[in-house]
């Protein structure tokens, strides 16, 4: 970084380190207060050692050398005790909870200031950038790019995977500070409304210093349900309507200049959710838990559109005395003066000069109806916008265009969220069907052996076989085990729901490891014997089957299964019957923990343009649906980009992705920031739609995808040979990171294997397995493997500047290769080091950490070769700075860990030591036994708090 752009960084990040320095003092001087001076000298003393330490690795380089500042750090580590341990870990958790939200507010901040002060037109890969620059460019014509936003189809789908570490009830401290930061920033203020915000900022971080960050317990689905939902309540609906309204008024622009019939009805972006319906592996997903959520989330959404009757109520109080009404609106008043007596007799003499508020008082009733189940309610969303959308015209027709802002952004919200809030996807693992069918054919003596004898071939043409027979397969009162019968139970709630709540609200059934046609087909069998499809059709309801590749064979053989699918009779009429609408998941998150991040990425990418190309071809719309986690190993990054490396023309105006965790709390907590990511996510699916219209179009050349090929080969024999093919690396994996002890965190309801019990990194989600190596500082999934496949694939030297044009030209390849960059920019192998010396048996140490220690160098040195870069995010300096002041406040929570969990395992070795022994009957109960309340373990306590503020530090977990 140059000496000018080092001084505008820091220019641009003074009010920032102002507001941390401010912070700062206030959590000094609450430590102080409540934990003494002694306490705060740790702190200071830790916080002094690593900002040395850090000064010294700068000027060396790369390494800390030995120096008198680890000995003092190695003293002051021993000297601490328990207590005292615990109070340094709370000091530095606690900073990162008020630094993370200082970094939003800044965040906000400067997108105000580049508003305010025309420092820039428009946003980067923003809506109006996008727009702009298309039509200076005259990249296409009018009535194209009106096409293309009306076939804009974006949905994001929350799911409850346990990586939000950070407890709801510190989040909703965090909120309220950053609500203070805001306004703090926004004077002037009265001398007593400064010493308010003072006060009062005051007083939250000493809510959080008193506050538990560790959850004791481990929380519900409907805790999940909950959590998932607050967020569409404070913040996404309001934020998405804005949105929403930009892209309408940018097609209603567009229809006049093309002269066009205008489109009353547009939903841009909609949402999805798995909380209550994702079952696979968690057995707490119960058909009771499914139901209860579908019934919250209509709930959440009629009284979020009751509230805002209240807004409208407030606003349209046009007299008749001074407004023309249209004739439909006059003609819908009688209608409800007649279905809704009680309403009629109470307020149509107080209101009939206000005909607006007396609607809005018919249309109350309809909601409460419909909310309780009574007669006289909206059938579905559909009636309810009918209403709003007949006082909109009337309203426009007497010329009060002024008036409709509130009642088009409700009428947007209808759009978008209907009477379901978030259609609820339901997910089970393929397994668990296979092995219902088998039960279910054995007992009922259809197939002597069960369906699992039969090969695939058989099971396609038995599964045909049975989708055309009339005959139930599966009797109406369930003889099975509990899991077939939960399986079948599944399908029947499905059913009923639909009924309950139209296919609005579920429709989308998910088979994790898809691995064969079967997996799917089985599926339409299940929904056939629930009564949700049949040859003869099934009115008001459907079920859209959606396979979910994951491992890298799967990935590979996803296009086959496709073509045979499609070669179905059966298959390709339910397929005709949903509009020739195939949507396909692909999954990030097992793909990389199976073979590595460079294949995993390369596979995702090939198998987009194969499964497009064959869809096209056979004249099939295809809705790829990303399962990208938060992190790099999960397929995590930034979106924008993520979606504009993605093969050519396999966007076409459609996505689906989901979001998770601590991602969903980073971008959707604040409303200004879920608006911006909004806003570039629609603008980057745009983008790619416009810049890559079809699969036909130019690709890659041949010589970067055999390169490419290479590339994955050789990186999938690298990861595949450390982590599959050596029996002994699950237990350094075991060691060396806290994988034991993460599983004892209360963060999710989900367990943290598919098979309770498992040891093998097959069983392990890839959720804690990247959370584990991320603690550790390794991050090693998302970086393995590249650094040796690119020495092979370059030893000769001729492919070097190949590489270097791929990265420059190609989105995929410079994408991959920047996700890697990150990646070790976080790492901190030196801190992986010290976990490996001080947990690890130093033979495991010897064998596994110098061969990882060495694929990182390898992993860097091609990636700055090939980015041509001197250092690690050059081209991103506010991110590079962003880690270089993070690490001196993150690495005494590593350093710390170590030691506690070095304790905390030694006493597990001799409390198992001491169970190993025989024990004399002395017939008495042990106290522990007898005691109803479980006692505190103080121990594992405080290593959990370690997890939190190292993940809260980086900002990132699985």
């Amino acid at each position: 970084m140059t000496i000018d752009s080092a001084e505008h960084l820091l220019g641009r990040i003074k009010p920032l380190r102002d507001d941390v320095r401010m912070l700062g003092f206030i959590l000094g001087d609450t430590i102080k207060r409540f934990e003494g001076e002694q306490v705060f000298e740790y702190v200071e003393q830790f916080r002094s050692l690593f900002k040395s330490m850090h000064r010294q690795k700068n000027q060396a380089g790369e390494t800390i050398t030995e120096s008198g500042d680890r000995a003092k750090l190695d003293q002051l580590i021993k000297s601490l005790d328990l207590e005292t341990a615990t109070k340094v870990i709370k000091a530095f958790l606690t900073y990162f909870d008020i630094i993370n939200i200082a970094e939003q507010n800044h965040r906000l901040r400067r997108r105000a200031q580049h508003d305010s002060s025309g420092e820039r037109q428009f946003e980067e890969d923003s809506l109006a950038q996008l727009f702009s620059l298309v039509e200076a460019q005259d990249q296409m014509p009018a009535d194209q790019l009106l096409k293309v936003l009306d076939n804009l189809n974006v949905e994001i789908v929350f799911t409850a995977h346990p990586t939000e570490i950070t407890r709801r009830t510190v989040m909703l401290k965090q909120l309220e500070l950053a609500q203070l930061l805001y306004k703090k920033d926004h004077p002037p203020f009265s001398r007593h409304e400064s010493q308010a915000i003072e006060e009062r900022l005051r007083s939250v971080v000493e809510s959080l210093w008193l506050t538990d960050h560790v959850i004791y317990f481990k929380p519900s689905v409907n805790d999940e349900v909950r959590y998932g939902v607050y967020h569409f309540e404070h913040v996404v609906i309001g934020a998405v309507v804005d949105v929403h309204q930009a892209l309408a008024e940018k097609c209603r622009l567009l229809e006049n200049a093309t002269k066009q019939e205008a489109k009353s009805e547009r939903n841009f972006i909609t949402f999805g959710s798995w909380i209550g319906g994702d079952r696979d592996g968690n057995p707490f997903v119960t058909t009771e838990v499914t139901a209860h959520t579908l019934t919250y989330h209509r709930s959440v959404i009629l009284s979020r559109y009751l509230k805002e009757l209240e807004t409208l109520f407030n606003e349209l109080s046009q007299s008749s005395n001074w407004t023309l009404l249209s004739n439909e609106f006059t003609d819908s008043l009688a209608a409800d003066a007649l279905a809704l007596p009680a309403v009629t007799q109470q307020f149509a003499d107080r209101y009939y000069l206000e005909p607006y508020r007396l609607k809005l008082l018919y249309i109350r009733e309809k909601l409460r109806n419909t909310l309780s189940g009574a007669e006289a309610g909206y059938s579905d969303a559909i009636a309810f916008r009918a209403d709003l959308s007949c006082m909109a015209d009337s309203l426009l027709k007497a010329g009060c265009q002024a008036s409709l802002l509130n009642l088009q952004r409700l009428t947007a919200t209808v759009d978008i969220f209907g009477f379901h809030l978030a259609k609820l996807d339901l997910r089970q693992h393929s397994n668990r069907h296979r092995q219902a069918l088998d039960e279910i054919t054995k007992s009922q003596e259809i197939i002597s052996q069960g369906y699992l004898s039969l090969d695939e071939t058989e099971k396609m043409k038995w599964l045909t076989s049975e989708l055309q027979n009339k005959r139930p397969l599966i009797p109406g009162i369930l003889p099975f085990s509990e899991a077939t019968n939960e399986t079948i139970e599944v399908f029947r709630t499905m059913a009923e729901s639909q009924d309950l709540y139209g296919t609005r609200a579920l429709d989308t059934y998910i088979v994790s490891m898809t691995e064969h046609s079967s997996d799917l087909l089985s599926i339409l069998l299940f929904a056939k014997e629930a009564g949700i499809w049949s040859h003869d059709g099934v009115d008001k309801r459907k079920i859209c089957i959606v396979p979910l590749f994951e491992t890298i064979d799967d990935l590979r053989r996803a296009p086959q299964m496709f073509e045979e699918l499609l070669s179905n009779v059966v298959y390709r009429k339910y397929l005709a019957e949903l509009g020739d609408l195939q949507e396909i998941m692909i999954g990030y998150s097992d793909s990389g923990k199976n073979g590595g991040i460079v294949t995993a990425n390369w596979e995702l990418y090939k198998v987009q343009k194969k499964l497009v190309t064959f869809a096209h071809n056979n004249k099939i719309q295809l809705r790829l649906f990303h399962g990208r986690g938060g992190s790099i190993g999960r397929g995590g990054g930034p979106t924008h980009q993520a979606i504009l490396a993605q093969p050519p023309g396999t966007v076409a105006g459609r996505i689906k992705l989901t979001e998770q965790g601590e991602v969903i709390s980073s971008k959707y907590a604040l409303h200004d920031i879920a608006v911006r990511n909004f806003d570039r996510l629609a603008a980057a699916v745009l983008q790619a739609t416009i810049a890559q219209p079809s699969i036909l179009a130019e690709s890659e050349p041949a010589h970067w995808w055999n390169f490419m090929e290479k590339l994955a080969l050789s990186a999938f024999q690298s990861y595949r040979s450390l982590v599959y093919e050596d029996a002994e690396f699950v237990e350094f994996f075991t060691q060396s990171t806290p994988i034991g002890e993460l599983s004892k965190l209360r963060m999710g309801s989900r367990p943290t294997r598919r098979n309770a019990g498992s040891g093998s990194i097959d069983d392990l989600r890839a959720i804690p397995w990247v959370f584990a190596w991320t603690q550790s500082r390794y991050m090693l999934p998302a970086w393995y493997g590249f650094g040796s496949a690119f020495k092979a694939c370059t030893a000769d030297g001729a492919d070097l500047d190949m590489a270097r044009e791929m990265y420059e030209k190609w989105p995929f390849f410079r994408g991959l290769v920047s996700k890697l960059e990150n990646a070790l920019a976080v790492a901190d192998m030196e801190i992986a080091g010290y976990y490996a010396d001080n947990l690890v048996d130093k033979r495991l140490r010897d064998k596994f950490f110098t061969r990882i220690l060495c694929e990182f160098e390898e992993t860097k040195k091609a990636v700055l070769s090939v980015s041509q870069h001197q250092s690690l995010l050059q081209d991103v300096p506010y991110l590079k700075h962003s880690i270089a002041i993070r690490n001196p406040y993150v690495d005494p929570l590593s350093y710390l860990q170590v030691k506690l969990i070095e304790q905390l395992r030694q006493r597990e070795r001799e409390q198992s030591a001491e169970l190993a022994k025989p024990q004399a009957d002395t017939g008495q109960t042990s106290q522990i036994s007898q005691t109803s309340t479980p006692i505190p373990d103080r121990l594992l306590e405080t290593v959990l708090m370690t997890i939190n503020g190292v993940a809260e530090g980086l900002q990132n977990t699985g």
